[in-house]
């Protein structure tokens, strides 16, 4: 739980950068690439928790719900 909270931290910082520094190329470029590297990870982790659940559950019907609050 505690690594959802820092990627959602990191992300909610990233999309931060890139409102406020949209002007700068180099910023925008940066800030886009920290945003879709945490953001991937993020995901990744998320489907590694359904993956899980689905074989402890035996069936292929994990939602997203049950993915997001498993420990």
């Amino acid at each position: 739980m505690a690594q959802d909270n820092f990627a959602a931290f990191h992300i909610e910082k990233a999309c931060a950068a890139i409102v406020d520094n949209s002007r700068y190329n180099k910023t925008y470029s940066n800030a886009i690439s920290l945003l879709a590297n945490v953001a991937t990870d993020y995901m990744r982790k998320i489907a590694t928790k359904a993956y899980a659940l689905t074989e402890i559950a035996g069936d292929n019907e994990t939602t997203v719900e049950h993915v997001l609050m498993a420990k």
